[in-house]
C-alpha cells in the first residue's frame, strides 16, 4: 500500500511597517496645500513650487528642500516663488534654499531647530512669519531678510546675516520677540525697524551695515546686548518707547554708531530709558559703572545726540531676573 506525504509550504510576507515607524519621503507639491500627517518626512530636491505645506502635532519634517526662484502660471508667464508653512511641524536638521524667494511662516506652532536657511546668491531671501508661534533653536540663516508681525517669536542660539541685496532688512511690528545668544545682522542699506513690540534680548545684538535703526511704540529689555548702527549715514530713532538695558561698555554702549562722521545722529524721543550697571558683564576687577558713555554713544564722527522729552536714568546693578521693561 503506497502512502502519499503531502508537504505544505509555507511562504509568509513580509509586512509593511506601520506608519510613524520611519521615515515618509514628503510628496512633492505645486500651486497646493499639502496635508501632513502626525509622521516624520524627508524631503529631497526642489519639487516644491508655490506650495503650503500644512502640519499637525507630530509632523517633523527632515532633509532638504530648494525653492526655486520662479514658478510658472497657467497663463504661461512666471511668477516669484514662495513656500508657506502652516499648522503645527518641527523642521529638525534641514537645509533650505529659498532662492532669493520667501518662507513663509503661518503656523499655529512652527519649531525650526539646528536647521541652515540659505537666503540666495545675487538675491536675498525673506523669512516672514506672520501670525502665530514659532521658534529657532541653533539655526543659521544666510542672505535673509526678516519680518515679523503679529506673531510670538524665540531664537536661541540662532545667527541671521543679509548682504543688503534686497534692501528690506529687518522689520519686527505688533510682535512678542525673545532672544537668546543671538543676532541679526544686515549688510549694506538694510535697515533694522521695530514698531509696536515686546522684545526681550539676553547676550544677544542686533546689528546694521548703513542701514536706519527705529525702535518705536515699543518696550524692549537689553541684558548684556546691543544695537548698532556700524557706519552712520542715516540715523538712530527711539521713539514713544520704554527700554530697560544693562549697561555696555564705553567702547560697545547699548546703542552704538559706529562711524558717525556727519551723519544725522541718534535720538530719543518721548521714551523711557533706564540703564543699570552691570551686575555680570564685566569681569570682578572692573569698575561697574553706568553713565551716558556705555548707554548711548558714538564712538567715531561728529553725528549729534538728542534727547528730547524723555527720561534717561541710571542706576545700580540689579539682577537679571528683575530687569524688565515698564509697559508705556
Amino acid at each position: 500500500m503506497k502512502s502519499v506525504v503531502f508537504v505544505i509550504l509555507a511562504v509568509s510576507a513580509q509586512a509593511a511597517p506601520p506608519p510613524g515607524l520611519g521615515p515618509t519621503s514628503l510628496p512633492a507639491c505645486h500651486n497646493e496645500i499639502l496635508h501632513l500627517s502626525p509622521i516624520r518626512y524627508i524631503a529631497a530636491g526642489s519639487n516644491y513650487s508655490n506650495c503650503t505645506l500644512k502640519g499637525q502635532v507630530g509632523t517633523v519634517i527632515q532633509g532638504m528642500i530648494t525653492v526655486p526662484r520662479w514658478f510658472e502660471l497657467d497663463n504661461g508667464s512666471y511668477w516669484v516663488n514662495s513656500l508657506v508653512l502652516s499648522g503645527t511641524m518641527v523642521l529638525d536638521q534641514m537645509s533650505l534654499a529659498l532662492s532669493g524667494t520667501t518662507l513663509h511662516i503661518k503656523g499655529d506652532e512652527i519649531i525650526v531647530k539646528d536647521t541652515h536657511i540659505e537666503g540666495g546668491h545675487g538675491w536675498a531671501g525673506t523669512l516672514a512669519v506672520d501670525g502665530g508661534r514659532a521658534s529657532f533653536e541653533s539655526t543659521r540663516m544666510l542672505s535673509c531678510d526678516i519680518s515679523l508681525t503679529n506673531a510670538t517669536v524665540t531664537f536661541s542660539n540662532t545667527s541671521s546675516t543679509s548682504n543688503g541685496l534686497s534692501g528690506r532688512g529687518t522689520h519686527i511690528s505688533h510682535s512678542n520677540v525673545s532672544m537668546m545668544k543671538s543676532s541679526f545682522g544686515q549688510g549694506d542699506e538694510g535697515e533694522i525697524e521695530i514698531v509696536a513690540s515686546i522684545l526681550d534680548l539676553t547676550d544677544s545684538n542686533l546689528t546694521t551695515s548703513h542701514g536706519s535703526v527705529s525702535l518705536r511704540n515699543s518696550n524692549a529689555t537689553f541684558l548684556r546686548s546691543i544695537v548698532a548702527l556700524e557706519m552712520g549715514r542715516q540715523s538712530m530713532n527711539i521713539e514713544k518707547s520704554s527700554v530697560v538695558a544693562d549697561c555696555g561698555s564705553e567702547e560697545f554702549p547699548v546703542f552704538m554708531i559706529g562711524n558717525g562722521a556727519d551723519g544725522p545722529g541718534l535720538h530719543v524721543a518721548s521714551s523711557q530709558l533706564t540703564f543699570h550697571a552691570s551686575c555680570d558683564w564685566a569681569p570682578p576687577t572692573a569698575v561697574r559703572r553706568c553713565d551716558m558713555s556705555r548707554a548711548i554713544g558714538v564712538v567715531l564722527g561728529r553725528a549729534p545726540i538728542s534727547i528730547d522729552a524723555s527720561s534717561v536714568h541710571f542706576e545700580p546693578c540689579i539682577p537679571s531676573e528683575e530687569a524688565r521693561s515698564v509697559l508705556v
